[in-house]
């Protein structure tokens, strides 16, 4: 009896220091230098190609590195670099035929170092009427007129005895595309200061002002210019399945959109 109770303190000892044993399968991460860079396009219309070359990347060593990227609309990897061989990593990338939302992945890896990657997102738009924005109130048989200056199309509509287009204008030839991308141009519109608002209109149009709004629901004039500001109605962004406020009430069928802002300074910079 008493060897047993001497012999079980030991038993248990010896299963502690056992259990605390250091196991030789432990693995060690280490872990590349810097972070992973790229640039990518915000917007981007269907099928555009774009050559995309990594950046920020290195071995705590000196040692080569190897590349791959991983897009969202595919199913496996694209290794552009293997380690020790030659080349920079860089990535041909079309972008998809359809509009939606999606992402871009970047890894450099080195044998024994974990990987440092990068991911970012991006929209495919298209400008065909009720493409990327859904609900526009625009019909293919709507009347239209051209802009002999880029052969834009804008559709019409007929309020109060006057002809407005139902559209933002998206004259390229001054202004800015919402978020710096040109794809946008003809989703939102562009955006422009005074100055460059005044000729953006085609010949023989004119901004809104004055009482060029008689007869129209909840019209108002402010600092020269004529707004209607009632009744607001939401439209889809197909790429991103969010709201967008419409400008103009249902009955006035304008399907320009309140979207994004812009700041300008004295010299011409800005952003948008």
């Amino acid at each position: 009896m008493k060897l047993t109770r001497i012999l079980f303190p030991a038993l248990l000892a010896a299963a502690i220091l056992a259990s605390c044993k250091k196991s030789s399968d432990e693995v060690t991460y280490n872990y590349l230098t810097g972070s992973m860079r790229f640039d990518l396009t915000m917007y981007s219309k269907p099928e555009v190609i774009y050559h995309i070359v990594p950046s920020g990347v290195t071995h705590p060593k000196g040692e080569d590195l190897g590349y791959y990227w991983r897009v969202s609309w595919k199913t496996v990897n694209d290794t552009t670099k293997k380690v020790n061989v030659a080349g920079d990593g860089s990535y041909n990338m079309t972008a998809p035929a359809n509009v939606g939302y999606y992402t871009v992945k970047a890894a450099a890896f080195a044998p024994d170092y974990s990987e440092t990657s990068k991911t970012a997102d991006f929209i495919v738009v298209k400008e065909d009427i009720d493409s990327t924005v859904s609900q526009t109130g625009i019909k293919l048989t709507d009347p239209f007129m051209i802009d002999n200056r880029d052969a834009r199309r804008y559709y019409l509509t007929t309020v109060g005895g006057k002809t407005w287009s139902k559209q933002n204008s998206a004259y390229q030839g001054s202004g800015k595309p919402y978020s710096n991308s040109e794809p946008m141009s003809y989703i939102f519109g562009r955006y422009y200061t005074w100055e460059e608002a005044k000729t953006a209109c085609p010949s023989g149009w004119h901004l809104p002002y004055g009482d060029n709004g008689t007869g129209t629901k909840g019209g108002n004039t402010s600092g020269g210019f004529y707004y209607l500001g009632s009744e607001l109605s939401a439209i889809t962004d197909s790429a991103t399945s969010s709201k967008i406020w419409r400008s103009f009430p249902n009955n006035f069928v304008y399907s320009g959109m309140y979207r994004g802002s812009s700041a300008v300074n004295r010299n011409g910079t800005g952003y948008y």
